[in-house]
């Protein structure tokens, strides 16, 4: 079904199948390195973009409950932010659960979502789904 592959192994066995291709369970081989740390740099950056743009909303807004509500979320994010930059899996659990409630919040308590609002929820999603992806392929490491 797949061509041979030659594995670059001491024994000079060949592998049955490469390792970017499904397995008989159908699921792929591991992610490489790299790319699992693009993706969890890419969650860190937009996660600290997000949170420093709710900490500059406040030289836009009127100084009201929502807006030092904003500013102490926006602190969150940008701590979530520093997190995602180094190794650990809690800071990949934070970052799903804290965006996963605003989301969710966002979505219940505003009817209809201003452009800005959107992005921010756009943000949050795709926080979401990149933590989640990285903490996926790393489930089976050792911890640092």
């Amino acid at each position: 079904m797949f061509p041979e592959w030659r594995n670059n192994n001491r024994s000079g066995q060949q592998a049955a199948v490469p390792p970017n291709y499904p397995q008989k369970n159908g699921t792929f081989g591991a992610m490489p390195d790299h790319l699992i740390n693009t993706l969890r740099l890419l969650a860190a950056i937009l996660v600290t973009f997000s949170g420093a743009g709710k900490v500059a909303s406040l030289w836009f807004r009127e100084l009201d409950q929502q807006a030092v509500a904003a500013l102490l979320l926006g602190t969150v994010y940008l701590i979530i932010g520093l997190g995602l930059f180094g190794q650990s899996r809690f800071t990949l659990f934070v970052a799903i659960s804290v965006c996963s409630l605003v989301s969710l919040y966002t979505l219940r308590s505003i009817a209809v979502l201003e452009p800005l609002q959107q992005a921010g929820l756009a943000a949050d999603l795709i926080t979401i789904v990149l933590s989640i992806t990285v903490l996926w392929h790393i489930r089976n490491r050792p911890s640092v």
